[in-house]
């Protein structure tokens, strides 16, 4: 049945969301920081859908339960229509200089160039960009 394996992958997708989300939350508050960069919020990587992305979400929920600023490098947004001065959109150079800590959702091409370089910085990497 379609219907069921739809809502079972949704089921699936919200447990993996609330783990994504607590293992977020362990990082900032293990390594005390209250700047950091994330890295893509879009559906997928390359694409600028934010449409029932979970990325988005996992953004948008850290905005509401955590008291840190977040710079958003969303390569494939120029804009995001949401009112917070918690975050700010910035590009790439950005995120790499202002953040504390980084955070990998979207696997994005660009943030492969990150990969490479030497960061002393705290890293998460939910999106297997550093395999």
């Amino acid at each position: 049945n379609d219907s069921l394996l739809t809502s079972q992958a949704r089921k699936v997708n919200l447990i993996k969301e609330k783990f994504s989300f607590s293992q977020i939350i362990n990082f900032i508050d293990s390594n005390k920081v209250n700047n950091i960069s994330l890295f893509g919020v879009s559906y997928k990587a390359d694409s600028s859908d934010l449409r029932e992305s979970p990325s988005y979400r996992l953004f948008k929920k850290l905005l509401e339960e955590k008291n840190i600023f977040i710079n958003l490098c969303e390569p494939n947004i120029t804009d995001i229509d949401l009112e917070s001065d918690q975050y700010r959109l910035v590009n790439l150079n950005n995120a790499i200089d202002k953040g504390d800590a980084y955070i990998f959702l979207v696997p994005h091409y660009q943030f492969k160039e990150i990969v490479e370089l030497k960061i002393n910085k705290p890293i998460l990497d939910l999106c297997n960009l550093y395999e």
